[in-house]
Order: structure tokens, then C-alpha cells, then sequence
């Protein structure tokens, strides 16, 4: 399990460092890293959905 995982069972940086072995300072750049990327992920899902929508709307797909 990564920071962010631990992060969302209830766990604080102290535990989660503690648990993976790493400083309470990684976990948190570990942890910010991790939803940057989930946003960076959903933004571009969000956009495929988006362009599907208006190609179906003006019959090219």
C-alpha cells in the first residue's frame, strides 16, 4: 500500500511513516504527489468524456 492508501484507512504521517519506513516529511510530499496525480488523471478522463459527448452530438462518432 502506498502513503495515500494508509492516508484514507484513518492512519496520520506519523503511523504511515512509521509503516512504510520513511519520514513524516515524504509522506507528506508522497501523499500531496499522489492526489496531484489522481486530479492530473481524472481532468483528462473528464476531457475524453467531454470530447465523446460533443463528436456524438455533431454525428462523428
Amino acid at each position: 500500500m502506498n502513503a495515500l492508501e494508509w492516508f484514507r484507512l484513518g492512519h496520520d504521517y506519523i503511523e504511515i511513516s512509521n509503516l512504510l519506513g520513511i519520514s513524516e516529511a515524504q509522506v507528506e510530499k508522497d501523499i500531496h504527489q499522489l492526489r496531484e496525480e489522481e486530479s492530473a488523471l481524472e481532468r483528462r478522463r473528464a476531457y475524453g468524456r467531454d470530447y465523446m459527448r460533443r463528436q456524438r452530438a455533431e454525428g462523428r462518432a
